[in-house]
């Protein structure tokens, strides 16, 4: 039977996009969807933010995104789901998303982590490694790329997820399980503008999670 990606995308997405993306929660609300899986996906920009005292809009559509393929792939969650206020450190940080994921990263081997880029670069996915990426982490990342590789997707270019602020900075800093972060052009992320690309796309990366969370863990 043919799945509607696009049309139950959408439906998710609309808890995030309340009030202009300000998000349906309190200020600093989180969502976690614990699957008790190897692979968490995280959506911290999901809703408006801030960050260094300067506000942020939100990565549009990558809440919902994270959900769907979280129930495509038993993956758990975890998304800003209100407003997220000012903050410079992660050290520095005590709401509901930071928390939620020092806890978690005990009983996770990958971390993939929903970020929105421009239809500018040329590109339709970037995957980022960090700082300090592990042996394991270039691994992970390479294969990724591969299995995305009906789209243009490309490494650490113009993305690496190496500033202070990243969730893969973090869990690097935890000597958490392998971290990487996927950039994903505007044109992808529109599956109320963009269904017929939405559908494709989403069967695509739900099928590269599933791949990554069968791997041996490392």
């Amino acid at each position: 039977m043919y799945a509607d990606h696009a049309a139950s995308w959408a439906a998710l997405e609309r808890d995030y996009a309340v009030s202009s993306y300000d998000g349906s929660g309190a200020e600093a609300d989180a969502r976690f969807v614990n699957r008790n899986s190897r692979v968490l996906l995280t959506a911290p920009h999901a809703v408006n933010h801030h960050r260094d005292g300067h506000p942020k809009l939100a990565d549009r559509r990558t809440g919902g995104l994270a959900e769907l393929l979280g129930e495509l792939t038993g993956a758990s969650v975890l998304s800003a789901i209100g407003r997220v206020p000012d903050w410079r450190q992660w050290a520095e940080r005590e709401d509901p998303f930071a928390r939620q994921l020092a806890q978690l990263l005990p009983g996770v081997d990958y971390v993939l982590d929903l970020h929105g880029m421009t239809d500018q670069h040329g590109r339709q996915l970037c995957i980022g490694t960090g700082a300090n990426p592990s042996g394991p982490t270039m691994r992970t990342a390479r294969h990724l790329q591969v299995l995305l590789a009906p789209f243009a997707v490309t490494l650490d270019d113009p993305f690496t997820a190496a500033g202070g602020h990243t969730v893969v900075t973090r869990v690097q800093s935890l000597g958490g399980p392998v971290a990487l972060q996927l950039e994903i052009t505007a044109a992808l992320r529109d599956p109320e503008e963009h269904p017929e690309l939405a559908n494709r796309f989403v069967p695509v990366l739900a099928s590269a999670i599933s791949a990554i969370a069968d791997r041996p863990a490392v």
